[in-house]
């Protein structure tokens, strides 16, 4: 799977769709950590929105829900710029207390978040979870797994430039078609207007 992970990193993905990109590199390495959840956001603005693309083992709904920027632990690890650890329960540490969801403060519970960064920028983040029953991650579990998130950061651009693109070309066929209607309509205007000079 490491093998194919860098694949995906390296190629451009155009024949692949972002949805079934995302959820395989999740796949890929939610199954790497024996985790039993995770999930992979995008930046979507410059402001540093995140947007939701893949979930395993999330409620319903999770997927496609945008974050504002800062906003949650997801929010945070992009501000910073940098991966994190939490293990325990997350509402011992000050910093993540009043981002977490009353629900989750109770549990116990371990995780990994790394920013997927490409030159400098951030494109996206990606966090794995282990439930209170599992080990919890380690040191040694986050530099392993900042080892492997250039390729995903590197495939999440691509999916982005493949988009952008795609996009780019849509709106260039849709010009075009605007451009040949629009000299239809002014040859049969001229052939209209042409007709009525021959029989006023």
């Amino acid at each position: 799977w490491i093998y194919n992970l860098y694949q995906l990193g390296r190629t451009s993905n155009a024949s692949i769709a972002p949805s079934a990109m995302w959820r395989h590199l999740l796949e890929n390495i939610v199954g790497a950590f024996k985790a039993g959840s995770g999930c992979l956001a995008e930046v979507i603005d410059s402001k540093g929105d995140l947007k939701i693309q893949a979930g395993i083992g999330l409620p319903e709904g999770v997927v496609g829900t945008e974050l504002a920027a800062g906003s949650g632990i997801l929010g945070l690890v992009v501000s910073e710029g940098k991966p994190r650890l939490l293990n325990g329960n997350l509402s011992d540490d000050q910093k993540l207390a009043d981002r977490l969801p009353k629900r989750a403060r109770p549990a116990p519970w371990s995780a990994m978040c790394w920013p997927l960064m490409v030159e400098g920028k951030i494109v996206g983040v990606i966090s794995v979870n282990r439930s209170q029953e599992v080990e919890p991650f380690s040191d040694k579990d986050l530099e392993k797994g900042a080892q492997l998130i250039e390729f995903i950061a590197v495939a999440v651009e691509n999916a982005q430039l493949n988009l952008k693109s795609a996009k780019h070309v849509s709106e260039l066929k849709e010009m075009n078609r605007k451009q040949a209607l629009w000299s239809q309509a002014q040859e049969w205007m001229s052939e209209a207007q042409a007709e009525l000079e021959k029989t006023g």
